[in-house]
Order: C-alpha cells, then structure tokens, then sequence
C-alpha cells in the first residue's frame, strides 16, 4: 500500500466523521444529556487530532505522485490549499473542543456558549472538507473538473492562450472543439460547486 491509497482510504474519515459527530453534539444538546455531549466532544477532539494527520499523508501522496499527477498540477495545488485550510480549522475546532470539555469537567455542565462556538467551527470545518473532498476529487475524475464555473472561465482563458499560440490548423481546431465541449458541459450544471 503506498501513500495515495493510504490518503485516499483516510481522507474519508473526517469528511464524514465530522457531520456525524456535530449532529451528535446538537442532539445531546438539545436532549440536554451531559453524557451524550461528553460523548461528541472526546470523539470530536480524537477525529481532529487524526485529521490533522491524515493531512500529511496527503502531502507524502503528493510527493510520491508527482510526476503522474504533473498535468493536473492546478487541480493538486488547489487541493493542497483546501486541505490546508481544513487543517487550520481542525486545529481551531480541536482548540474550542478542548476548552469546552476543560469548562464542563468534574461533571459540570457543558457551558452553551462554547458549544455555540463549537457547533459554528464545526460547521465551517464541515463545508471546508466538503470544498477539500470536492478539490480532491477534481484530481482523478475530470469530469468534475467542469462544475464550477471559475473552472470553466480559468479553462476558456487557458485555451484562449493556446489559440493564440498554435501554429496549425489542426492544433487549432482542436483547441476550438476542447473549449466549445468545455462550454456545453459547463451550462449543463452552471449552478453546482
């Protein structure tokens, strides 16, 4: 097993562990049960630490990959930078998560304004590993690479450049054909992320 299927098969575990557990904590929230939320938080705060290294499996795959992965760069780097960003909100959430159970120990209640505070973090973490998933995704399967419509602009431009480059015909038309297959798929989900 090398270190793209080691990320590929550990990515997946915040991606969905986090909603999973955030629904966890409003719940025992809302039932107003100190051991339920106890419960979310301690696996909250086990998932950021894993999360956090799960990312620098991400960064050996990177390596490991780097020449195959050389002309879907953009798609890596974008990538990278979305799994930064999820790294730097784990990093917070587990900060927020660890205040909230220090305040709530010895069997105090778990006061509602952290738990405010980190429902909101834990919201924001799970739209950044859904933006980081999505990015990931991009990598391998370029028929998500057309969803979004900065993609598509970022495209159009790059192929505009290469018009304006080519020497024959046939490069021409074939770049032509590449933009206007681009454009087709792009007005077919102008809407999706």
């Amino acid at each position: 097993m090398d270190w793209v299927q080691i990320h590929l098969a550990l990515n997946h575990v915040p991606v969905v562990g986090i909603p999973l557990l955030i629904i966890m904590l409003i719940a025992g929230w809302w039932r107003n049960s100190n051991e339920l939320m106890h419960l979310a938080l301690w696996s909250l705060l086990w998932l950021a630490a894993a999360a956090i290294a799960i990312k620098f499996t991400g960064d050996f795959a990177a390596e490991q990959a780097a020449a195959r992965l050389a002309p879907a760069q953009d798609f890596v780097t974008r990538h990278e930078q979305a799994g930064d960003q999820v790294t730097t909100a784990v990093f917070v959430l587990g900060l927020l998560i660890a205040a909230t159970l220090w305040l709530g120990r010895r069997g105090r209640p778990v006061p509602g304004w952290t738990l405010t505070l980190v429902v909101a973090m834990g919201l924001v973490t799970c739209l950044l590993c859904a933006r980081s998933a999505h990015t990931g995704g991009q990598i391998t399967h370029p028929e998500l690479r057309w969803l979004s419509l900065a993609s598509f602009i970022r495209a159009r431009r790059q192929s505009a450049k290469g018009l304006a480059q080519s020497k024959n015909l046939v490069d021409h038309l074939a770049l032509r054909l590449a933009s206007l297959s681009g454009l087709i798929v792009a007005l077919k989900r102008p809407f999706s992320f």
